[in-house]
């Protein structure tokens, strides 16, 4: 290792510490991270405490900390390539960050960057060696390193005052189960061959003005899904990879490595004009990972996110893991609190709650799905489909069996908030794949659906300021109380229903 390692780092960390200032050392609170958890080269979060004594230039003083640092990690790994166990792998992340460098000053370094800041924290990215993870971790103002983790995408009301004309002049007849099934009475004990009405009555204004969020895989705006782009706002925001923004291919068609349809199919079933819950409100994606999202782009993705939104807003994650409950996690920590801090401004955040079969909260094996398990966030199980198989629904309009009954696959139990229909149709449009019309299912595709009815709640009510609590009532109340079959657990036995008309 060459002796100016400790040289250089040692005059950034003086540096920082004097910005930082005596008193935020004393007060610093945050404990290091164990460096037995660390093993393998690869791409690591670094918490850094920005804790300052400098009110008045509090902003301003934080960045510096943090860009200070980011510059001398960038050092550190410039001058230690053969650290790590893959040279040639960091030589050409080099290379191609000084090929953007060479078209614009200003773009992020390849090898490290800023993620997140939240408060006096911040998050920084970097891919590491095994032996600059300890040079790192000897920084005073650093309290946690965790490697970036990943997720993956789950695929495997009042009567009084309703507005009937509007609601049978928006009504769309012969809709897709997915949708006509949130829109009507408590089916439970009906005969469901004479009883069942095919149409769906949105909220209102079906979500206008509210924003909605998503993060996945990709979108086409450029579709008749989306024919009514002129009276609202559908856009690409960024493509992000291991928390970098990356180029887009344009503001209605974007995606990360292919063009996967998941994402397609999510922000169909949230805001499409056929086969859609809110078909006026605004869509904003946020393309990450196809394969396995990253905790890093979600990061990314949320300080974005807060930059854009002043008003209603509802983010949609089709994502979610087990993950171990043993031990401090820094990084799931930091993923809360950014979820709370949204949740302070109004942004509710809906979460499918996994295809596993299994419950959310694994207490043999100390394991919990995140993020749906985290308070703030309102956790979406799927219910089966009403047909003998999913398939019957595009020959047959015959429903054989109970629409509320838990499906398969989903997750459930405690940690669950509500469900909704699990099998979907959807349309969408690319030049790769040209128009593809299908079903599919899973709790991927439920998440949606909440978020669709969140979106018209919040349009119905603009005075009203919601939070993920207060949303959670409201949807209790629109909702049919115990009538899944197969979930026990009688704090997550809720089927979303708009409100919209009930008989």
């Amino acid at each position: 290792m060459q002796k100016y390692i400790n040289f250089t780092f040692i005059l950034g960390v003086l540096f920082a510490l004097f910005i930082n200032s005596i008193d935020a050392k004393k007060t610093n609170k945050f404990s290091k991270q164990s460096k037995k958890e660390i093993l393998n080269d690869g791409y690591y979060a670094i918490f850094v405490n920005t804790t300052t004594s400098d009110c008045l230039n509090k902003r301003e003083v934080q960045e510096e900390i943090v860009n200070s640092l980011v510059d001398e990690i960038h050092t550190l790994i410039l001058g230690n390539v053969k650290t790590y166990q893959n040279p040639n792998v960091v030589e050409e992340m080099i290379h191609t960050e000084k090929l953007r460098k060479r078209d614009n000053e200003e773009a992020e370094f390849e090898v490290v960057y800023h993620l997140s800041s939240l408060d006096n924290r911040s998050v920084i990215g970097a891919f590491l060696s095994n032996d600059l993870i300890d040079y790192v971790q000897e920084n005073q103002l650093v309290y946690a390193i965790t490697p970036n983790r990943s997720f993956k995408y789950t695929r495997s009301s009042n009567t009084n005052n309703i507005d009937y004309s509007k609601l049978y002049a928006n009504a769309r007849h012969n809709a897709d189960f997915h949708l006509s099934l949130i829109s009507q009475d408590n089916l439970t004990g009906k005969d469901l061959s004479k009883d069942y009405d095919t149409t769906y009555y949105p909220l209102g204004n079906a979500g206008k003005d509210v924003d909605i969020f998503i993060f996945d895989t990709a979108f086409s705006f450029d579709d008749s899904e989306y024919k009514n782009n002129n009276k609202r706002i559908t856009q690409c925001v960024a493509n992000l990879s291991y928390g970098r923004v990356e180029e887009r291919r344009s503001e209605k068609f974007c995606f990360s490595a292919s063009p996967k349809n998941h994402g397609y199919i999510v922000t169909d079933i949230a805001a499409g004009a056929v086969h859609g819950v809110a078909s006026n409100a605004n869509v904003y994606g946020f393309v990450v990972e196809e394969g396995n999202p990253t905790i890093f782009s979600i990061f990314k993705g949320f300080e974005l996110l807060s930059l854009r939104t002043t008003g209603k807003a509802v983010v949609n994650l089709s994502i979610g893991d087990y993950h171990s409950n043993i031990g401090k996690h820094e990084d799931l920590d930091y993923l809360h609190d950014l979820i709370k801090k949204l949740n302070d401004r109004g942004i509710i955040v809906v979460a499918a709650a996994g295809n596993d079969g299994d419950v959310v909260k694994r207490h043999e094996t100390m394991e919990t799905f995140y993020p749906c398990a985290f308070d703030e966030v309102i956790c979406v199980g799927s219910t089966e489909t009403p047909y003998l198989s999913y398939y019957d629904e595009n020959e047959n309009k015959e429903i054989y069996v109970n629409p509320y009954v838990k499906a398969g696959f989903s997750n459930y139990g405690d940690g669950v908030n509500i469900y909704a229909p699990g099998y979907v149709k959807y349309r969408f449009y690319t030049e790769y794949y040209g128009v593809e019309e299908s079903s599919t299912y899973n709790t991927s595709f439920s998440s949606p659906i909440v978020v669709g009815v969140i979106a018209s709640i919040m349009s119905e009510n603009p005075n009203q300021k919601y939070n993920a609590e207060s949303m959670k009532k409201e949807l209790y109340r629109r909702s049919y109380k115990g009538v899944i079959i197969g979930e026990d657990n009688e704090e997550s036995n809720y089927f979303i229903n708009n409100g919209a008309i009930q008989y």
